[in-house]
């Protein structure tokens, strides 16, 4: 379960999400973004992991003309299969990002370039489960850490309310409060489509 820290950053995470999401409301000339498409993410240490399969999906919202706040939420999955005598064993992995803080960027135009540094939360979740001699048996487990993810990317658009996005982002995980060693890495390329709205 998540311990009182995480609590509070979600909880945090969810007024950014409020305050990006009611400014049109409280300001006509703001403008909000509205992002979503394919994640892939690889873990870094160690060997290393690719996670191909994943999504993104980002709202942001301009408080000046280059400066914004944006919430950020993500998904990568991977399974892993093993066959072994008498039966198999199948391994579920799912890491859900939720992330939020301030984003620079440049004049809006064909080509928009932007830089962000959110933190927040991570969760990881794992089901395993087994198959042999006609008997199914499985556990799961999950855990939430807090994470910082600095980023970047380019929109490239089409029309002023229409573009495509590309970025990457860096998440650095902390370990829980009983594990001890170097933060987990994950690199993360993005792309997709961005709708521009109040333009």
């Amino acid at each position: 379960c998540m311990n009182r820290q995480s609590v509070s950053w979600l909880v945090g995470l969810v007024a950014a999400f409020i305050i990006v999401v009611g400014l049109p409301a409280r300001a006509a000339a703001a403008d909000v973004d509205v992002a979503g498409g394919y994640s892939f993410a690889r873990i870094t240490n160690g060997d290393g992991e690719n996670v191909p399969a994943g999504w993104f999906a980002s709202v942001g919202g301009n408080i000046a003309p280059m400066f914004g706040l944006v919430f950020d939420v993500s998904g990568a999955y991977k399974t892993d299969t093993e066959t072994i005598p008498g039966g198999t064993v199948e391994a579920k992995h799912r890491m859900h990002s939720f992330v939020a803080g301030p984003r620079v960027m440049s004049p809006h135009g064909v080509v928009m370039v932007f830089g962000q540094v959110l933190v927040g939360a991570v969760r990881f979740s794992e089901e395993v489960s087994g198959t042999g001699a006609g008997v199914k048996v499985s556990a799961s487990d999950s855990e939430t850490h807090f994470a910082v993810q600095p980023g970047g990317g380019v929109d490239i658009n089409a029309t002023d309310n229409v573009g495509i996005r590309v970025g990457v982002n860096f998440r650095f995980i902390r370990p829980s409060s009983n594990e001890s060693g170097e933060w987990g890495k994950v690199f993360q390329f993005v792309t997709g489509v961005v709708f521009h709205l109040g333009k």
